[in-house]
């Protein structure tokens, strides 16, 4: 590890405005601050709005000096990388910005129902590889995941230079019978929607917009994308508004099975056994687990068939 790391590291533990919690902090238990972000950490009642990996955090620290009557957080596990963002609020004194440094998986651990208003998904990895589809922050275990402490007239806001992740986002709110209340395949173009909010620049988009052909590609059209790939196989940022609807969430079917499940541990004797996974969410099948619900392959079926009622 450089020098340079390491001194980012120790200067990180000096900002008040930057959240480090440890892993056995939050591993399946709540922190502290959650549902108290408001009383406890900003000292108001304002919107609370969260940038979901946030980077070196200039996209947080643009969007707190462009509305001072909000609070931001920016989420992201790379120490390194957001010590440029809490150095910078640290030093032009922002009371309205905070960064926590956690991975976005343990997200349910730091914030109550209806706590927050608003999501940005900046720039995320948009993790191509199909094997790694569930850690896409549009994928809909983490959408279900922000459904629980997103307001239910909240808002996520995505702006991306990739097209296969814009391109997968839109089929998946389409499977889940939703639709964007904002898509635009070329955000600065002469069609285009940056506003003051979506004109923010990271470093990371500074660095490629010119390799896109600066007013030279006329940008992406579509729902798949096609057109032309500019230099370093990046396009334009794309964007869209994606608002989660209050009652979204598992199906009839998966909510009987899982209260079956619940009751069952509640009131049976001995042990439960659940023949494969009870639900394609994995979340969900670990909280089950911890109530005590045991899962079984069909190799155990000998074993266990004397036992079952």
């Amino acid at each position: 590890m450089g020098k340079n790391k390491l001194k980012k590291f120790s200067e990180n533990l000096t900002f008040r405005c930057l959240i480090q919690p440890q892993c056995e902090e939050i591993f399946h238990r709540d922190h502290p601050l959650k549902g108290r972000w408001r009383s406890d950490f900003f000292g108001n009642d304002r919107p609370i709005v969260l940038e979901l990996g946030c980077g070196r955090g200039e996209y947080t620290v643009g969007l707190a000096a462009a509305d001072p009557t909000a609070n931001y957080i920016g989420v992201d596990i790379k120490g390194a990388r957001m010590w440029r963002g809490a150095k910078t609020a640290t030093e032009n004194r922002m009371a309205n910005v905070a960064f926590l440094r956690t991975r976005i998986e343990f997200i349910d651990s730091f914030f109550a129902p209806g706590e927050v208003d608003q999501i940005w998904i900046t720039f995320p990895d948009p993790q191509m590889n199909k094997r790694r589809v569930a850690k896409r922050l549009t994928a809909p275990g983490f959408l279900e995941r922000y459904a629980r402490f997103l307001k239910p007239e909240g808002i996520i806001h995505l702006k991306t230079d990739s097209g296969h992740l814009h391109a997968y986002t839109k089929a998946v709110l389409a499977a889940n019978g939703m639709a964007p209340t904002v898509c635009c395949n070329d955000i600065y173009g002469p069609q285009g929607i940056a506003d003051a909010t979506l004109a923010i620049k990271t470093a990371y988009e500074t660095r490629f917009l010119p390799a896109m052909g600066a007013g030279g590609t006329t940008g992406v059209r579509g729902a798949g994308f096609p057109g032309r790939r500019a230099a370093g196989g990046r396009k334009y940022a794309g964007a869209m508004r994606i608002e989660i609807d209050e009652q979204s969430g598992f199906c009839f079917g998966v909510v009987k099975a899982i209260s079956t499940a619940e009751e069952w541990l509640r009131t049976k004797e001995g042990a439960v056994w659940c023949l494969g996974d009870i639900v394609h969410n994995r979340v969900e099948v670990n909280r089950l687990e911890r109530l005590g619900l045991q899962t079984v392959g069909h190799d155990r079926l000998p074993e266990l068939a004397g036992r079952c009622v």
